[in-house]
């Protein structure tokens, strides 16, 4: 019960907040496969998770599969957490909203995707959230540090960005 009012609140507290925009087209197909972590502003819920990756698995129906991986601070047992994301066709699938606990959702909206799918930026509508992912586990520094500028000046708390250890 506790844990249904605090994602309550943060969904209330996410709608107050200004709106951003997404990126403008998303190729499901090319975005499947897996995805690494390389920095967030973490939610309640993996603000002390470190080695993550996310998966994506583009179902029949045109639903996505989601698959994490990541070990909790402190522990060496590499834990999973599945979830369903629900693509918005009308937006070229750069908005979502994802369940990871029935009935609640949450936004999910691709800021920014490389030509080449090699990394990905993760937003949430209300900026409640923020993830910078990549293909490979590293990702250069400069396009790094570009991509939490302009996270900035959409108006995510940069300052409260964490670098995951890998």
């Amino acid at each position: 019960m506790k844990h249904r009012l605090h994602i309550l609140l943060l969904l209330l507290s996410g709608m107050l907040s200004a709106q951003t925009t997404p990126t403008d087209t998303l190729d499901l197909n090319k975005f499947s496969g897996k995805w690494y972590v390389i920095a967030s502003i973490p939610t309640c819920f993996d603000r002390n998770w470190n080695n993550i990756t996310e998966s994506f698995e583009l179902a029949k129906n045109g639903d996505v599969n989601i698959s994490i991986t990541y070990v909790k601070e402190g522990e060496t047992t590499t834990r999973e957490k599945k979830a369903k994301g629900f693509p918005y066709k009308e937006n070229k699938n750069t908005q979502w909203e994802v369940q990871f606990i029935w009935p609640f959702t949450s936004g999910y909206m691709v800021e920014e995707i490389a030509p080449d799918y090699s990394y990905v930026v993760i937003g949430h509508p209300q900026k409640l959230y923020f993830y910078i992912m990549s293909r490979t586990g590293t990702l250069d520094e400069a396009l790094f540090h570009d991509a939490v500028m302009r996270a900035m000046k959409k108006g995510y708390e940069v300052n409260d960005l964490r670098v995951v250890i890998k």
